[in-house]
């Protein structure tokens, strides 16, 4: 099982949280915003969670939707993707909208460098994360983030674009 150790408020990081996904099963979109403070010492390797979905989710993450304080290491970077609770029978992406970030470097933009997030729909419960890579958080900062999501609707049904 796979969930993320630093969690926004309200969520707790454990399976409750799915429970709490606010979803519009009839194709309505829906804007993610908040924020998530990462604490100082928060070690390389640790998953931030920004968002939980349930199965059916699908996001538009762009260069301007998510932004990094200064974590205050010089060389930490962060991935953006996604994570399922059941990562033994899904396979987790953490870099499937960006990869290996410098934005908490200095505190930016994350810049979206990667298309598996383009395609993506969820195939069971999990979480928008962000991966904490190369060096630990010397100071604290949030995670801030501002994206769009749908269940079922042209996103989720027809990864190829047409109108159905």
């Amino acid at each position: 099982m796979t969930l993320p150790n630093i969690v926004p408020t309200p969520y707790d990081g454990t399976t409750t949280d799915f429970k709490k996904v606010k979803s519009d099963q009839f194709g309505a979109v829906r804007d993610y915003r908040g924020n998530v403070a990462v604490p100082s010492g928060t070690e390389s390797g640790q998953i931030v969670g920004l968002v939980p979905f349930n199965k059916g989710a699908a996001f538009l993450i762009n260069d301007k939707s998510i932004y990094c304080g200064n974590f205050g290491a010089a060389t930490t970077t962060v991935s953006i993707g996604y994570i399922y609770s059941d990562s033994t029978t899904y396979t987790n992406d953490v870099d499937a909208w960006a990869s290996a970030a410098v934005a908490p470097q200095s505190g930016g933009f994350v810049t979206v460098d990667e298309s598996e997030g383009l395609n993506f729909v969820a195939l069971a419960d999990g979480w928008v994360a962000a991966s904490i890579l190369t060096a630990s958080a010397d100071a604290t900062a949030s995670i801030y983030f501002s994206f769009t999501g749908v269940y079922d609707g042209l996103l989720a049904n027809n990864q190829n674009g047409s109108v159905a």
